[in-house]
C-alpha cells in the first residue's frame, strides 16, 4: 500500500509541476504579447500609450511606417523629425479625424479646415493634459466636461507646432520598447523553474522506491 503510494506520487507530483508551470508561462506569455500587440510607447517622451486610444496620434512617415505620440505636441515632434510625416488623431470631444501633414520641418496642411472648424490645442503643460480639438466648440465642451481642463490655455495649431518644434530639437526621438510588466516576468520564471523541478522530482521519487 504505501509503495503504491509512493508510485502515484512518482506521477502526480511532477505532472502537477508541470502543470502549473504550464498555466505560469503561458499567463506571463499571454499578458506580454497581449501588451506587445496592444501598446506602443511615444518616441518624444516614452510614455506607454494604447493603439486606438482617443489621445493616441498616428504618425505616418513617408517610408509608410507608423511611429506613436501621445500627445499633440509629441506627435507633431515625432513627425517633425522624420521629416515628412501624417500625423492622425480624432479630435478628443468629437471624434472628428484631425490630420496634420509635415514636410521638412513645415506644417503643410492640417484638416478638417474652413470657416467651422480651429484645430487646436487644449494646452495642459503634461502631455496626458495635451488634448487636440476640431474647434472652438469642442474646446468648449472639454473645458466643461473635464475638470482638469477648466483653466488650462487653448493654443493655435500654429503655437503647438512651434512648441513641437523646440522639443525635436531637444529630445532624442527615437524608437523604444514597451515595459515587461514585473507580475508578467515573475510568472515565466516561475513556470520555467517549476517545469525545471518536476523532472528532478520524478526522480527523487523513484529514488525513494525500494
Amino acid at each position: 500500500m504505501h509503495k503504491t503510494k509512493e508510485m502515484r506520487r512518482h506521477f502526480v507530483i511532477p505532472l502537477i509541476l508541470a502543470l502549473v508551470g504550464s498555466i505560469f508561462v503561458t499567463a506571463g506569455a499571454g499578458t506580454y504579447f497581449s501588451k506587445a500587440t496592444t501598446t506602443m510607447v511615444c518616441e518624444a517622451c516614452g510614455m506607454e500609450v494604447r493603439i486606438g486610444d482617443s489621445s493616441t496620434h498616428a504618425i505616418v512617415t513617408d517610408e509608410s511606417v507608423t511611429r506613436y505620440g501621445c500627445c499633440p505636441i509629441c506627435a507633431l515632434a515625432i513627425a517633425i523629425y522624420y521629416k515628412k510625416a501624417t500625423v492622425s488623431v480624432p479630435c478628443f470631444a468629437c471624434g472628428r479625424e484631425i490630420t496634420a501633414v509635415i514636410k521638412d520641418g513645415s506644417l503643410l496642411s492640417i484638416s478638417p479646415s474652413g470657416a467651422a472648424y480651429n484645430v487646436s490645442v487644449i494646452y495642459g503643460a503634461a502631455c496626458m493634459r495635451n488634448k487636440i480639438v476640431c474647434c472652438q466648440t469642442c474646446a468648449g465642451t472639454v473645458k466643461n466636461s473635464y475638470e482638469w481642463a477648466q483653466n488650462l490655455p487653448v493654443m493655435t495649431i500654429g503655437e503647438t507646432f512651434s512648441k513641437a518644434g523646440m522639443k525635436a530639437q531637444q529630445t532624442t526621438i527615437a524608437p523604444q520598447q514597451i515595459k515587461i510588466p514585473m507580475i508578467t516576468t515573475i510568472l515565466i520564471l516561475a513556470g520555467i523553474v517549476l517545469f525545471v523541478l518536476a523532472p528532478v522530482t520524478s526522480r527523487i521519487v523513484k529514488i525513494r522506491l525500494p
